[in-house]
């Protein structure tokens, strides 16, 4: 059985188990759970989601929903990949997530595996996810005139080339899900 990753020190109850498609049934407690008070891009009505931290796919971590087993994105701090990457939010958006000092959150972005291609992964630099680390919200915002591209591709654009078995867990997760 999968565990989702305890970012937490503290030991809380389990409050809820989900069946998924990628990882069979995955156990989650409060501290694992990140609510989504908008949801993310066509997917508003999902609002809870849990963070599956895989050896395997490192960089990459998995956003899994809470409420529909067959619903996970791969996302990665976009700074691993594009170090120059900055996201200018307005403190109204940061607001609604609780942020009021920024060493409180932290940025992800959704990557996308071409099924069959893993070579052809890319990361959605013009809608990053801003995570609080404190009470656990997050947000996805769009980058408006940030000259960024939806889909940047990580074998043209970067020298820092996820691993094999990162691509491969990636393509194999969710060939998976497509499957059922």
């Amino acid at each position: 059985m999968e565990r989702a990753i305890n970012t937490s020190q503290i030991t809380s109850a389990i409050i809820g188990k989900v069946l998924t498609t990628r990882f069979g049934d995955l156990e989650y407690n409060e501290r694992d759970l990140v609510i989504f008070p908008k949801g993310l891009f066509g997917f508003e009505r999902l609002r809870k989601y849990v963070i599956v931290e895989r050896e395997t796919s490192r960089p990459f971590i998995w956003l899994q929903s809470a409420e529909i087993p067959s619903v996970a994105f791969p996302i990665v701090d976009p700074l691993f990949f594009k170090p120059d990457y900055e996201v200018r939010v307005q403190v109204n958006e940061l607001l609604e997530i609780g942020i009021t000092d920024h060493s409180n959150s932290r940025t992800f972005v959704i990557a996308t595996v071409p099924h069959g291609k893993p070579q052809d992964i890319s990361i959605n630099l013009l809608g990053p996810i801003i995570f609080n680390t404190e009470n656990r919200k997050a947000l996805q915002i769009a980058l408006t005139d940030s000259g960024y591209p939806s889909k940047f591709y990580l074998g043209e654009n970067t020298t820092q080339q996820p691993q094999i078995p990162a691509r491969e867990e990636l393509s194999k997760a969710l060939s998976k899900a497509q499957a059922i």
